[in-house]
């Protein structure tokens, strides 16, 4: 298995997660009026009520849907090999007709073709972002929420049409041969599961339009069973994102293979599986039917968690393993054998490096927040903001996992660099090359403060989902900040507002740190 530096292993990858922090920095911008309008006190600043919605809307939408599909594209570009000509696999027939020119844009340069895909999706971006100065009309729904204005919908549109686009190309030019590889898996699960969440989205269309023609519907509704299969197929995704992300860390954080490598395959094939069985909710009932909700609720709820938790399970397992039976061993060799130490038993030596450190935090950060979100999720009995509580909880520890991945990417930059700085001290070299541009130089990574960032980050994630979890307690409901509310609801309030304050300062440190790095690139050198 690849480790996660080697994911980052060209520029395509690069502008996937470029993508993913400029959507996570708007995103956080947002997120400021969402926690305004949440507390007390404060809401008055903001007499509109659409205000509140629409930040919600583009909140939602660029924090879930663009960062977690743009690191999703990182992963396809990065373990795609994108070298060479542009032939299709052995035995594909569409080489006879020469449809691959039209399928695959050979016409241009190939690499060309696969950049331009992040190009378009951040106009996408840019267009969302900006989408409510052409109006609020907020439409409420889970998983893709929707702005009804022209700006929001052709943003929207051309994202997915483009990630869509991609998804074919890159599995156009998928190596096939290596299926028991965790990473060749993980795209090729993960690019089957986001093409089908279209066929449901189409799927859902269908049967709307059949159903409008008969009855009138509220919109709010429409779009809700318009997004409803597809965005659950849509969770699937990121869970399979976060288990490659979670054994990726974690085998850079052990520094050697991994025994259970196997198992955690098997789980990516379990999750895909689960994935796939969405699309039975489509076969067996009809949209209008009240049991298709019911479906895929159920189907959420048990088979969701199942995957992750097995794969904290197996890494726990292996942690042991590896650490403490040979730390066992050694003491049971010092005790009985007057200290003499088989080395070939030895353990790591009990110094870590300071990326030890950071992998341990995103871990640590990512794996509690995700728990604290499905221990939450067991506690719902209501249409309150119970469930805000929870889905903040497990997608932000997915989010964080996804920021961590985003974050060591940087390192290849960090050591390229290294290289060219050394290369340009070398006075034979000096002499040799001409003057490199400062563009490729990266001031050195500061992990006290991306480890800081991650837990400042974590703890104010849990005083918000815990502030909102028992103020669910109390009665207060979801996607409402008029509501009435008593005083114990309040103080509540005011700790999830304290708490989303300060997730929004970690959060807006991290994407400040990665911009500085993979936008402003500069180091002052010794000798200018």
């Amino acid at each position: 298995m690849n480790s996660t530096n080697q994911l980052q292993n060209n520029s395509l990858t690069n502008s996937w997660l470029k993508l993913g922090i400029l959507s996570l920095g708007f995103a956080g911008l947002y997120s400021i009026i969402l926690v305004v309008l949440r507390t007390p006190q404060l809401s008055s600043f903001f007499p509109n009520p659409h205000i509140f919605k629409s930040a919600l809307i583009i909140h939602v939408n660029l924090s879930v849907l663009i960062w977690l599909l743009s690191v999703t594209a990182s992963v396809w570009g990065g373990e795609t090999s994108l070298r060479g000509e542009a032939n299709p696999r052995r035995g594909n027939l569409m080489k006879q007709y020469k449809i691959s020119e039209i399928a695959t844009f050979s016409t241009f340069a190939r690499n060309d073709v696969f950049r331009l895909y992040p190009k378009l999706a951040f106009l996408a971006t840019l267009l969302i972002a900006i989408s409510p100065i052409a109006g609020h009309n907020p439409v409420m729904n889970n998983y893709i929420p929707m702005l009804e204005n022209i700006v929001f919908i052709v943003g929207l549109s051309l994202f997915g049409v483009t990630l869509l686009l991609y998804a074919i190309n890159i599995l156009y030019f998928f190596d096939w041969t290596n299926l028991n590889s965790l990473v060749n898996f993980t795209v090729l699960s993960t690019i089957i599961m986001f093409i089908l969440s279209f066929f449901c989205f189409g799927w859902s269309y269908n049967g709307l339009q059949n159903l409008i023609q008969i009855i009138p519907i509220e919109i709010e509704f429409y779009y809700e069973l318009l997004f409803w299969s597809g965005g659950h197929l849509l969770q699937f995704i990121y869970t399979q994102i976060l288990i490659f992300i979670w054994v990726s860390l974690f085998r850079e954080l052990i520094a050697r293979e991994l025994k259970f490598q196997k198992f955690y395959l098997f789980l990516l094939y379990l999750n895909f599986i689960f994935g796939i069985l969405t699309l039975f909710g489509h076969i067996f009932y009809d949209i209008i039917d009240g049991a298709f909700k019911v479906f895929y609720t159920n189907h959420m709820k048990y088979l969701g968690g199942i995957a992750p938790v097995l794969c904290l399970i197996g890494m726990g397992v292996e942690l042991v393993w590896v650490f403490v039976i040979p730390r066992l061993d050694r003491e049971i060799q010092t005790k009985y054998q007057n200290n003499v130490i088989d080395l070939a038993v030895k353990p790591r030596d009990d110094t870590v490096t300071i990326n030890d450190r950071v992998i341990k935090t995103i871990l640590l950060c990512s794996i509690t927040l995700f728990l604290l979100g499905g221990l939450i999720a067991m506690n719902i009995t209501g249409i309150n903001v119970v469930i805000p509580a929870h889905y903040h909880g497990s997608i932000v520890g997915i989010s964080i996992a996804c920021m961590g991945f985003s974050y060591l990417g940087i390192g290849r930059y960090q050591r390229h660099c290294e290289r060219l700085k050394r290369a340009w001290q070398s006075h034979e070299v000096i002499q040799k090359l001409p003057r490199l541009p400062r563009r490729y130089f990266v001031p050195p990574r500061n992990d006290n403060i991306i480890n800081f960032t991650f837990y400042l980050l974590t703890f104010g994630q849990i005083l918000h989902i815990l502030g909102l979890a028992f103020a669910g307690g109390y009665g207060v409901m979801r996607k409402d900040p008029n509501s009435v509310m008593p005083m114990s609801a309040k103080l509540l309030m005011v700790m999830m507002g304290g708490g989303g304050f300060i997730a929004i300062v970690g959060g807006l440190m991290f994407v400040y740190i990665c911009v500085k790095v993979m936008f402003f690139k500069s180091i002052k050198l010794a000798h200018e």
